[in-house]
């Protein structure tokens, strides 16, 4: 690899995760699609490279977040608590499937994706009554600036946000780009506000993508020379992005975001054909 390749590498990386860790997702929805339209790897090494990167993204996200106290530590446990299981049987898959069936897999993955941030950047989440009976968890959140935010889960939310868990660690372990749009989604859908649902979901995937990292690395999907400096771009994204998130109007960015990725989905998808 030469330097110019290297620098493209550190920019890709750092302009993904910014944006994305912005909105609860990791960069690797933009990096591993890079790794196999740009740089010619297979998927089975874009996407262990892919989340070897991501890791680093994800952690300075998480801790940028955290000292906002915009992360319920109990929520983001509870949707990732099935997760490594998914990141397992994803990383094995991602070896005994073709690279094409893969790229098509991902692409669907991107699409569904982009579909869930269009929607969720016109919809807003569904309010649950103050004064509600049924059995439930109530959750109230202070962040630094002083905001508070309150709501509740039920029975029904609690399936899901397990539903969730699951499916998130088959897409990170199976595509590497990691299960933030799933999180993010659900938590929205269930009734978490926007910001304390992208905070959490980020912070939720630092134990997703450590499985994954120890999957991938097993199996010798990760390749060095491309990942450190995919590694320095993401570290400087994650800690940029949740600044932008405090500031930024978070709907006007889903609708970007939505575009790209619904972009890059067809573009992967169109492989299967070419």
């Amino acid at each position: 690899m030469n330097l110019a390749e290297a620098i493209s590498l550190i920019l890709v990386a750092f302009a993904s995760t910014t944006l994305l860790s912005a909105v609860g997702l990791a960069g690797g929805v933009v990096i591993v699609p890079t790794l196999v339209l740009l740089f010619g790897l297979e998927s089975r090494y874009a996407s262990g490279t892919g989340i070897f990167a991501i890791i680093f993204g994800i952690f300075s996200a998480a801790f940028t977040y955290f000292r906002q106290r915009r992360v319920d530590v109990k929520l983001a446990l509870l949707f990732d608590t099935l997760d490594v299981v998914g990141v397992v049987a994803g990383a094995y898959l991602v070896v005994v499937l073709p690279s094409l069936v893969t790229a098509l897999l991902m692409g669907f993955f991107l699409l569904t994706s982009a579909w869930r941030l269009w929607a969720g950047s016109v919809n807003q989440p569904r309010k649950v009554e103050k004064k509600s009976r049924r059995p439930c968890i109530k959750r109230r959140l202070t962040d630094r600036d002083g905001n508070i935010y309150e709501y509740e889960l039920g029975v029904p939310e609690l399936v899901l946000s397990q539903l969730a868990s699951v499916l998130s660690g088959i897409a990170t372990g199976l595509f590497g780009i990691g299960g933030g749009a799933v999180d993010t989604t659900v938590m929205m859908l269930i009734g978490v506000p926007p910001h304390i649902a992208v905070a959490t979901a980020v912070f939720g995937m630092t134990v997703t993508k450590i499985a994954g990292v120890i999957s991938h690395l097993a199996l010798g999907n990760v390749l060095i020379e491309y990942g450190v400096p995919l590694a320095i771009g993401t570290t400087v994204g994650g800690l940029l992005g949740p600044r932008i998130s405090k500031r930024l109007r978070p709907l006007a960015l889903r609708r970007v975001l939505s575009i790209l990725i619904l972009i890059i989905g067809l573009r992967m998808v169109a492989l299967w054909f070419e």
